[in-house]
């Protein structure tokens, strides 16, 4: 089962503003928890969708992508277009009260990625960086993987039915969460200037 396309069709039949536990997930996960950039890319308008105070249902995702095509950052398949995507996820027939369950294996299966690209590097690196400068690249993944684990681990306490609060965690998450990507940005970055440079070092975030 796609947990990503699940996630998405139990949003789409969310028939209210979000709230509780349907805000805590929009606010919680960010598009690049998402293995598809099509569904990543939904997912942002559903954030912007609950940003802006309006519902995430099948006809205000769809009007949001028209109004807004300077702010998608993909091409839908079909012409571009993302009514034939929006309509296939809303035909899973996903429900509201499934949305805590599909957001955990969509986070689940990004830190399995975010962990496996890790692995992936510091292979690498350990064969072709200089050895002084082994045990900073290896200080900083780690750093960054203590982050992702404490945003993975603090997914489920945080919703709202299980604990009835956590804002200051959500807050927290979502400062850890910046950090990563962009750590990730900058290993990218840098394995593309050792690559151009000889080393063939690749790497980076693998989704």
């Amino acid at each position: 089962m796609d947990a990503e396309a699940m996630l998405l069709s139990c949003l789409l039949w969310v028939d209210d503003v979000p709230a509780g536990d349907v805000a805590y997930v929009v606010d919680y996960l960010h598009p690049l928890d998402f293995f598809s950039p099509y569904s990543g890319a939904l997912f942002g308008v559903m954030q912007a969708l609950a940003g802006a105070g309006r519902v995430l249902n099948s006809e205000e995702v769809v009007r949001w992508v028209r109004d807004n095509p300077d702010r998608v950052d993909v091409t839908f398949p079909a012409g571009g277009a993302c009514e034939v995507m929006v309509a296939d996820l809303a035909g899973l027939g996903g429900v509201p009260a499934s949305v805590v369950y599909w957001a955990d294996e969509v986070l689940g299966r990004s830190y399995r990625r975010q962990f496996a690209a890790a692995v992936t590097y510091l292979s690498q690196v350990g064969a072709t960086a200089p050895e002084g400068e082994l045990f900073d690249h290896l200080a900083e993944v780690g750093a960054r993987q203590r982050r992702a684990t404490a945003r993975r681990e603090g997914f489920l306490p945080g919703v709202p039915t299980a604990s009835g609060k956590d804002q200051d965690g959500r807050v927290q998450a979502r400062g850890e969460l910046v950090e990563v990507f962009a750590a990730v940005g900058q290993i990218t970055a840098r394995n593309t200037q050792r690559k151009s440079a000889g080393g063939g070092v690749t790497g980076g975030y693998a989704a």
